[in-house]
């Protein structure tokens, strides 16, 4: 999707564009420079000392089926549909794992207490606000996005409701905010991954068992 996706559906807001197109870049080089296995000099690497970074899309409800068809509906194309059990950690790597263009990509979805959560490493997801509001009516239910990207030390979180975009709030370490409406508060106080994780305490997103030891979910491969 990348740029060719932004362009066509039309964010009005250039700089939050940029911004996002950032973090996605930062992540992928992230990814290839830490996956070598040679030792590499670079002015910082104090990021690899921080959490991993992460994606998630909390949808209130059971809704596994009308969010891979939702994947569909915002060009990508469904290559193949697998289930997949493991650790959190090793789910997480292995949908990690991209064509070399970046073209082929993995997401996890699966539905427990109460939620459906759709796991985005690309971070692209997230973005379509427009379609995501348009999803939130179909589905009469909250949709929460979530995203912690280390290498930027930047947090996103997006909170939809059927009644359109209730928060939007994107923040990165040593940088003015950009685009933001009704700053999530408790976000901006702890401006890290811990802070996400509060927000969603208090959203009551219990993500906490959501992403337990023993996972269970839908690996779905698909073509950009």
């Amino acid at each position: 999707m990348g740029l060719k996706s932004f362009i066509k559906y039309g964010f009005s807001k250039s700089l939050l564009v940029l911004l996002i197109v950032m973090i996605i870049v930062s992540c992928k080089i992230e990814r290839k420079n830490t996956s070598k296995n040679n030792v590499q000099t670079v002015d910082n690497v104090s990021f690899l000392n921080r959490v991993p970074s992460f994606s998630y899309i909390f949808f209130q409800g059971n809704h596994v089926d009308k969010i891979v068809s939702f994947l569909t509906k915002v060009d990508y194309q469904l290559l193949s549909r697998e289930t997949l059990s493991g650790t959190f950690n090793s789910v997480y790597k292995d949908l990690e794992n991209m064509s070399d263009d970046g073209t082929i990509v993995k997401k996890g979805i699966f539905f427990k207490d109460g939620y459906t959560v759709l796991i985005d490493p690309e971070m692209v997801v997230g973005t379509y606000e427009k379609e995501l509001v348009d999803l939130s009516k179909e589905i009469d239910n909250l949709i929460v996005v979530a995203i912690w990207e280390r290498y930027s030390q930047t947090t996103a979180l997006v909170k939809i409701t059927k009644n359109g975009l209730e928060s939007r709030t994107y923040l990165t370490v040593g940088q003015d905010p950009v685009d933001n409406v009704n700053t999530n508060k408790l976000l901006e106080k702890y401006n890290t991954e811990t802070g996400l994780f509060l927000v969603l305490d208090e959203l009551k997103i219990p993500y906490k068992t959501l992403f337990g030891d023993n996972m269970n979910l839908d690996v779905l491969t698909l073509k950009e």
